[in-house]
């Protein structure tokens, strides 16, 4: 192995050890004891190597590069860690994940990035969920993801640092999640820890440029989860959720709703009649007559047309097989991402008028984010197919400007 030597080495201590010096050596120092894990420099030049780690003192002294056999760095590990019983080898060994800004991130989630759904929860948000998040890693890293892309979002500049700390805990988070899901979840805690999860994944999807098809996949799990406890009398910590007894009861949280604009949900429902034709598949033609549904819903009032939106949501999980979803939310499918860029079009003019558990929180970035989601459709689709999008694309652009009047009054 080759050896880094500083100008400062003196020239016998470069000497070969073929050479005069080196045979000369073994009789002019006292005898010693063999080092049997010492450094590779020390045992080419032949003098017993004091074993101190990362440097030891002979090169040290001789501004030699100090390099270690791999096997005894390993042993080395393995007598520090049965060295110190009361710590766990995978604590000793694991670096530190969480940093000061995740504290900020943490304590912002409690105060303003706690999901606002399933309606009529916000305790569940800010005291029983907080309280378990450190049981669990995907959790914890989920709270900090939807956190840090929230505060990036509604700034009025972007900071890297919080989207590359918002990636960061959601592939985590993800990582943790998907682990757990393959693993039996067996607590009444762990379960909900899931379910919390799942929704918090959910909203941050919003805010990331291509997330509808994540967004699509969990909006399932927000229904999955709860459906396969409830179906094993297994408790909930969250009410109305998203099954059609549950939407039912959110019913006095939305009567005060305010109204839609009729004359967009008129270009909505125009729209939607113009794709019928290109709805050829059996999950096609049933997503499109459910979001025709919809927008008549809110021709009664915002407070029907909302619980039509929110059992909506059932449709993906319970009403479609799996290898439907997929083949719905397929970028090749043309008539699937047409149908889902309305659906998230209608969605952008529901989102003003949702409940707001907290008075002067704001939304409006989640509903830009969905705008972006129709930008990066609209790239995507085949040129002569835009004229089926003029709505949905128009829509993105109306939202938008909003945004852009929003933030101008924030600041």
């Amino acid at each position: 192995m080759n050896h880094h030597i500083s100008a400062g080495t003196s020239y016998d201590e470069c000497q070969p050890l073929g050479s005069d010096n080196a045979k000369l050596e073994p009789l002019l120092r006292k005898g010693h004891t063999k080092s049997r894990r010492g450094c590779h420099s020390c045992k080419r030049r032949r003098v017993k190597c004091p074993e101190n780690r990362p440097a030891c003192t002979q090169c040290t002294r001789r501004r030699l590069k100090c390099e270690w056999p791999e096997l005894y760095i390993s042993q080395a590990e393995e007598v520090i860690v049965k060295k110190s019983p009361t710590i766990p080898r995978q604590i000793e060994l694991l670096p530190p994940v969480f940093k000061m800004q995740d504290f900020r991130l943490f304590h912002h989630f409690i105060n303003d990035a706690y999901p606002i759904e399933p309606i009529g929860n916000e305790s569940i948000w800010t005291h029983e969920i907080p309280s378990i998040a450190h049981n669990y890693n995907y959790l914890l890293h989920a709270m900090l993801a939807l956190s840090a892309s929230d505060i990036e979002a509604s700034s009025n500049e972007h900071s890297l640092e919080l989207a590359q700390s918002a990636i960061f805990h959601r592939i985590l988070a993800i990582k943790y999640f998907n682990r757990a899901l393959s693993a039996r979840l067996h607590t009444f805690e762990e379960r909900n820890a899931i379910l919390a999860t799942c929704f918090i994944l959910l909203y941050q999807s919003k805010l990331i440029d291509e997330g509808l098809s994540e967004y699509l996949t969990f909006v399932r799990g927000c229904v999955l989860i709860p459906l396969q406890m409830t179906s094993k009398d297994l408790k909930l910590l969250f009410q109305n959720l998203l099954s059609d007894e549950g939407i039912e009861k959110t019913r006095p949280y939305l009567q005060d709703l305010q109204a839609v604009d009729l004359k967009s949900m008129d270009a909505a429902y125009a729209s939607l009649e113009g794709l019928r034709p290109l709805c050829e598949r059996e999950v096609e033609k049933r997503m499109h007559e459910r979001l025709l549904d919809l927008v008549r819903c809110f021709y009664l009032s915002s407070c029907d047309g909302y619980i039509a939106w929110l059992k909506g949501s059932v449709f993906f999980s319970c009403h479609i097989t799996h290898a439907e979803f997929l083949a719905l939310i397929d970028p090749s499918n043309v008539a699937g991402q047409l149908l889902l860029s309305h659906l998230v079009a209608v969605q952008t003019l529901i989102s003003p008028i949702k409940p707001m558990e907290r008075a002067g929180r704001k939304n409006s970035h989640f509903i830009n984010g969905m705008a972006r989601w129709l930008e990066v459709a609209h790239a995507k689709v085949d040129p002569s197919m835009r004229g089926y999008f003029e709505w949905p694309i128009k829509r993105a652009e109306e939202v938008r400007q909003w945004f852009k009047y929003e933030k101008a009054l924030a600041t």
